[in-house]
């Protein structure tokens, strides 16, 4: 499972440069964004705000309303905890671009808990509920890797740090 982590120290010359890793370190690259999908309630701000104090990265929340243009940033820098919802979904060209963006979660809750969550009155909880399984799809169109929203934020946030260590 940890194959990929060196196992002595190890020098590595490239062109003008020599880098040593250590015991225990992998290849540091271009640092990548991380992508927390999910519904309105399902615990994208928290997780975002835990992940980026455990990783020392930035949150972004890019308006949805701006398409591709909100997105198209990410694509050129990493380091950010980046909080998709579904909005940014209802554009083709933004949901094409986002798996590139860098590694996909998408945080999970079902129909009972995103009510609560949202405070959604007695009156809209059907239309909400008929609406979830085609949204719920969109999000797993993209490919992430699911998070439980019934976990604790800081478990959530250590599962994001142990993928992308693994993953490089």
């Amino acid at each position: 499972m940890y194959e990929h982590f060196i196992k002595k120290k190890q020098e590595v010359q490239e062109e003008g440069k020599v880098r040593t890793f250590k015991r225990g370190s992998a290849p540091a690259g271009k640092p990548r964004n991380v992508i927390l999908c999910g519904l309105e309630g399902s615990g994208r701000t928290a997780l975002a705000n835990e992940t980026a104090r455990l990783l020392d990265m930035q949150v972004a929340a890019p308006d949805a309303a701006d398409g591709v243009s909100a997105l198209a940033p990410f694509a050129e820098s990493g380091g950010h905890i980046v909080i998709i919802g579904p909005g940014h979904l209802q554009d083709p060209d933004s949901a094409a671009l986002i798996p590139r963006l860098g590694h996909v979660f998408f945080l999970m809750a079902d129909v009972p808990f995103l009510i609560e969550a949202q405070g959604i009155p007695e009156g809209e909880q059907e239309s909400f509920a008929a609406a979830f399984p085609e949204l719920e799809m969109r999000f797993h169109s993209l490919g992430g890797l699911p998070l439980s929203a019934y976990r604790p934020v800081e478990e959530n946030a250590e599962q994001v740090e142990e993928v992308l260590t693994l993953c490089g």
